[in-house]
């Protein structure tokens, strides 16, 4: 029985992401531009992604949400834009302003009601929904506020459904919006209620990812696209690996990552088991930064391995044993044997012009770090107390129907969370069940 999963993109950045994820999964199933699929590839995930019409071509089970419509008419103009739905496509006159209060409570809650009847005409064509995917960004006003709302909405209409975001946190150094500190902490405050699992991507991390293994001297938001689609659309992310609710946010890797123009020479040595599993759990791999990480203190709870390109699992089990053995990933005491492992024939294929190149083997990462809480989101409660501290901007906000109230909640509602994470580190289980590979 297929178990669909409806993606919703809201706001300039998860649109313009969704748009190269999608492209992914179109590659992954061969369907071209125009919906029509070049060769049947027997994939038993097509249904989840594509639903088929009656002309026999295949639609994205997507949603595009935005404040304004330029971004949405780009996708219509673009090369790709008869590959989506134009009745799922909704847009506004008027953007949120980078403004969480305005995408929340003004500007976004006048669209809600038309977004959600649209999300239940997607729902209505599909026979069992597994999970709603919300992407976006939690740095800006539309992606925020109005994805929250969103969020919000869904946990009230769908509440039994699964509800997976992917953030797109703002640099912890660039910053393209002098609010994002407040945008960021009050939209965390309602990831931590209103989600089951974020994954989450950091735009400073993936520049620099594309900058040492892509030799890219200056990445632009479509190459930063590109590496977070293959780690969404390379994963099978599920609840399971948050053993508890609260502590749902994702640290993401890939490997190998280098130039498509060098994917002729790699594919000649190949690379062992060993390697890609020690590449796709180092530091510098991942899409959040760490800046100091240490693999002795920032402890896993669990962790997510998708291995792709039809790898032995007895060489699987192996590398998990000498992973755990060499210290290079450690588990609290209460879950040594955190691995989540799958295992996929078919490795992710590349896109046209794509900036990362081929390889037939190939790992992706979902793990649940608790350096997420020290350094993802502890910074930016660094950046919200010195600004709050001075109640700047927050005329901007209290003007769009927000209360001042809200501020300090969500900043404890935060101080509750670090709390939480602290105490995951400190529970000790004195009985050890052993470990357990999932595969």
């Amino acid at each position: 029985m297929p178990r669909e999963c409806p993606v919703i993109s809201v706001g300039q950045c998860g649109i313009q992401f969704g748009n190269v994820l999608w492209r992914q999964y179109a590659a992954q199933h061969d369907i071209q531009k125009d919906g029509e699929m070049k060769t049947n590839l027997g994939d038993n995930t097509l249904d989840h992604y594509f639903q088929e019409t009656g002309a026999g071509r295949y639609v994205p089970r997507s949603l595009h949400v935005d404040l304004e419509p330029g971004v949405i008419q780009a996708t219509k103009r673009s090369s790709w834009g008869g590959f989506f739905n134009d009745d799922f496509m909704v847009d506004a006159p008027e953007d949120a302003a980078n403004n969480f209060a305005r995408g929340h409570y003004s500007v976004g809650k006048d669209n809600l009601d038309k977004t959600m009847q649209k999300i239940r005409l997607l729902a209505e064509r599909c026979e069992r929904i597994d999970r709603f995917i919300l992407n976006h960004a939690v740095g800006g006003g539309t992606g925020s506020g109005l994805g929250m709302l969103i969020m919000e909405r869904l946990t009230c209409d769908f509440r039994k459904i699964l509800k997976v975001s992917v953030d797109v946190f703002p640099s912890p150094n660039i910053s393209t919006c002098i609010v994002e500190p407040y945008n960021t902490i009050l939209t965390s405050n309602l990831l931590i209620d209103f989600c089951e699992l974020s994954i989450i991507f950091d735009n400073e991390a993936t520049y620099r990812v594309c900058q040492k293994h892509l030799n890219i001297k200056r990445p632009s938001y479509h190459n930063l696209n590109q590496i977070m689609s293959k780690v969404v659309a390379g994963t099978r992310h599920g609840d399971d690996i948050c053993p508890f609710p609260r502590l749902h946010f994702m640290t993401t890797s890939m490997a190998p990552i280098f130039p498509a123009a060098e994917a002729a020479q790699n594919a000649a040595c190949g690379f062992s088991i060993t390697e890609l599993s020690s590449k796709v759990i180092n530091p510098k791999t991942f899409c959040v930064l760490y800046p100091e990480f240490d693999a002795v203190t920032d402890l896993y709870m669990a962790t997510s391995l998708d291995y792709r390109g039809g790898f032995d699992p007895r060489s699987v089990n192996s590398t998990l044993d000498w992973i755990k053995s060499s210290g290079k990933m450690n588990f609290v005491e209460w879950a040594p044997g955190g691995f989540k492992v799958t295992l996929t024939e078919k490795p992710l294929l590349s896109i046209d012009g794509d900036d990362c190149g081929f390889s037939p083997k190939q790992v992706f990462m979902l793990g649940n770090n608790v350096a997420v809480n020290r350094v993802t989101i502890g910074r930016m409660r660094t950046k919200f107390d010195a600004m709050y501290s001075q109640r700047a901007y927050v005329h901007w906000y209290v003007g769009e129907g927000m209360e001042e109230g809200e501020f300090t909640e969500a900043r404890e509602n935060l101080d509750f969370l670090k709390k939480d994470y602290e105490e995951a580190v400190a529970e000790m289980n004195t009985e050890d069940e052993g470990d357990e590979y999932e595969l």
